[in-house]
């Protein structure tokens, strides 16, 4: 992240795209999965008032949306990948018809 900060302020938005798509969909879905992992640890009570993890919980959840669904930026990080040099009918995997 601390890269992708300096080349943003050497470089531009457009040269950390790819970078900040891929930190807008891990960052926030670690976030819920701490929150998830804390609830289970302290079972009911982390449901309660008398703990903030219900709170966290909501919180990560709604982060994971507010700025895109992971979905959008996935779909952004799929578009920049260079393509293949190769295609699907080059595929060992593929049986092809005997002449």
């Amino acid at each position: 992240m601390a890269q992708t900060a300096g080349r943003l302020d050497r470089e531009g938005h457009q040269a950390v795209w790819r970078d900040v798509s891929m930190a807008k969909v891990a960052v926030p879905e670690m976030a819920q999965r701490i929150a998830d992992r804390a609830i289970q640890i302290f079972g009911a009570m982390g449901g309660s008032d008398n703990a903030p993890i219900h709170r966290a919980f909501a919180m990560a959840r709604l982060l994971r949306i507010a700025d895109g669904p992971d979905e959008v930026h996935l779909r952004q990080i799929f578009r920049q990948e260079p393509p293949a040099r190769w295609s699907i009918s080059d595929s060992p995997c593929i049986t092809r018809p005997k002449d």
